[in-house]
């Protein structure tokens, strides 16, 4: 904060900061003739004792007939921290009104402010001072001529934006008092004039609801009011709703955006998407990641149905960052007058790349932020999310577990996918098929002259893939073919050696989680030296028997170094038992339940082989 010279004589002279060193200059005074031909001047030592440093202050507001409470500090701190920070615009909006201001200055300002900020406009010290010019208020502030050294004032009386949330309860608490102290006068008033009773009863309700408006953030109904709210219908038929979020997963190369985009483009023109009805409405598409590939497919889209282009499909080709509050009040605002149906974000990577899939609180932030522009919309978002090497959504859980509807694609044989609905807070629907048509483009060709195609997604006969081998079942049966085959663990592996050996089939990230998953499935165990071992000995099961097998003392002999104080070796034994059996340590098995004693039969229930 700047500081202000004050010199000489008693006279208090503000000066700029600057200026100081040129002030002292002028005010200096010589001795004598000896020091003006030395050239050394030198101040008189009274001078010097009168100089004195004082902090600026803000300008003041006129005075004003006081009226208690109030907190001029707090109001002006609070809009000083909306000047510098977007993030404490949001905060302060969810806290106060313009009614709440003691100033009308300050009113007026805030007012500003929040039109800055819904029309996506960056809020600080040169837009404000446009804004109220082109108000025609800024000479409102602090008296003509006076607008912009206030506004500049207000910044500099803020110790910190992110205490905005402080100041603004204070601004709160003193407007609430401060209309209750004129409530509580024309209550007295009232009961004094001897006005009719229901008069003096709204009084008096009125100063008891000024008191208690903070609590209204969370208005309590009752089910009679719930009961009469009109049913939420869907924007796709049995597919999703006309309002709240979904979250759309695949594999990367599953058409996802192909089935997304002939979807929207459905909605937007009115058309049934593949026998299902829609609400037609304007639709956002904000396409984050291969922008380029658009063009094409809305082109095939409009020659396979011979439809016209749809003149409310809006696309709009960046990553919008909606988990940050300045990006996703910006990107509310620039849409808002467009009253969208349908806002999709493609994909949830580019939309959220300052933040860790990973996390609980981010994903779930996103998610939050999803609802917010949903509610201020009152329209369905939807986003376009990566399923990981495992085949399931990538990251934290909570986005699909917030939202109101989870659909998983999945691709199978050529261009066939499936849609299934993972999870819904209405009746879920059926899975179906589609697959995609080769649509030939012939208004458009590439660089050798041919004609560019492209696919648009139709239903088909093929049958919908209801239950599919998971993705991380087939990862760890692949671990476990390597077990089995791999000459270098016929005794066994060290779990980093295992780890390289299935490197081209499962990241070193999630290799550890499958493992860990085999040893809770009991498909595998670790010895007392760290080596990972076999422990399927469903080979040793009788398959004409469903009674469980009752291993001989011989086999269990291999099991248990214990047994008759001697150890079995399963690749020499005298029977075809024993020689069928895995290379065992020589320690007991680990297993998750309580070990046997030594005198228990090992028991193992006929699993029909492999």
């Amino acid at each position: 904060m700047p500081w202000k010279a004050v010199v000489y004589g008693g006279l208090e002279e503000k000066q700029p900061t600057e200026n100081f060193e040129t002030l002292v200059l002028e005010r200096m005074k010589f001795h004598s003739m000896n020091d003006i031909t030395n050239g050394v001047a030198r101040p008189r030592r009274k001078a010097q004792s009168d100089l004195k440093l004082v902090r600026s202050q803000p300008p003041q507001p006129p005075d004003e007939p006081p009226i208690t409470p109030q907190s001029l500090e707090a109001e002006q701190s609070t809009l000083g921290a909306m000047i510098m920070e977007r993030d404490a615009i949001v905060r302060a909006r969810n806290i106060l009104n313009a009614r709440d201001f003691y100033r009308q200055a300050h009113s007026t300002i805030f007012a500003a402010i929040l039109s800055l900020a819904d029309d996506g406009t960056p809020v600080d010290f040169i837009t404000l001072v446009e804004e109220l010019r082109r108000r025609d208020q800024l000479d409102e502030i602090n008296g003509p001529g006076n607008g912009p050294a206030y506004l500049q004032a207000l910044i500099e009386a803020c110790p910190s934006a992110a205490n905005v949330e402080a100041y603004a309860r204070v601004v709160l608490e003193t407007s609430q008092r401060r209309h209750a102290v004129i409530a509580a006068d024309a209550l007295k008033a009232a009961a004094l004039s001897g006005a009719p009773l229901d008069a003096v009863a709204a009084a008096l309700q009125s100063c008891t609801a000024l008191t208690t408006r903070s609590s209204n953030r969370f208005p309590i109904i009752g089910l009679a009011e719930v009961l009469t709210r009109p049913r939420l219908d869907f924007l796709v038929q049995d597919f999703i709703l006309e309002r709240g979020t979904s979250v759309v997963t695949a594999d990367y190369g599953a058409f996802k955006s192909f089935t997304i985009l002939d979807m929207a483009l459905c909605i937007a023109s009115g058309k049934k998407w593949h026998e299902r009805q829609v609400k037609r409405g304007p639709v956002v598409y904000i396409i984050a990641e291969g922008a380029y590939t658009t063009a094409d497919r809305v082109r095939a889209w409009q020659i396979r149905y011979g439809l016209p282009l749809p003149d409310n499909f809006h696309v709009i080709e960046s990553g919008v960052q909606i988990a940050e509050p300045q990006h996703r009040a910006a990107l509310v605002a620039q849409i808002r007058h467009l009253n969208p149906v349908l806002v999709i974000f493609d994909t949830l990577s580019k939309c959220n790349v300052a933040r860790d899939e990973n996390d609980t609180g981010s994903m779930t932030g996103f998610g939050g932020a999803m609802r917010e522009i949903s509610n201020e919309l009152n329209a369905q978002v939807l986003v376009v999310h990566h399923n990981n090497r495992a085949g399931t959504a990538r990251g934290n859980s909570s986005l699909q577990a917030d939202a109101d509807t989870s659909i998983v694609m999945e691709k199978s044989a050529g261009r066939v996918v499936t849609i299934k609905c993972d999870r819904t807070k209405v009746a879920p629907f059926e899975p179906f098929a589609l697959i995609g048509r080769v649509v030939e483009i012939p208004d458009r060709l590439d660089e050798y002259e041919r004609p560019v195609t492209s696919l648009v997604f139709e239903p088909t006969d093929a049958p919908a893939i209801v239950e599919p081998v998971a993705k991380a079942d087939a990862t760890r049966e692949r671990i476990l073919k390597v077990l089995r085959t791999d000459s270098d663990f016929a005794k066994g592996a060290r779990k980093s050696a295992l780890q390289i050996k299935c490197d081209d089939f499962v990241k070193k990230s999630t290799f550890y989680q499958h493992l860990n998953n085999l040893e809770t499935e009991q498909k595998i165990y670790v010895d007392s030296w760290g080596y990972v071992r076999l422990s399927d000995l469903s080979d040793l099961s009788d398959p004409d028997d469903s009674e469980p097998v009752i291993l001989s003392d011989s086999v269990r002999g291999s099991l248990d170094p214990g047994q008759n104080g001697q150890t079995a070796n399963p690749t020499t034994g005298n029977n075809n038992s024993a020689a069928a059996l895995p290379s065992m340590p020589a320690t007991k098995r680990k297993s998750k339940g309580r070990a046997a004693a030594d005198d228990e039969p090992y028991t193992k229930k006929r699993t029909g082989g492999d």
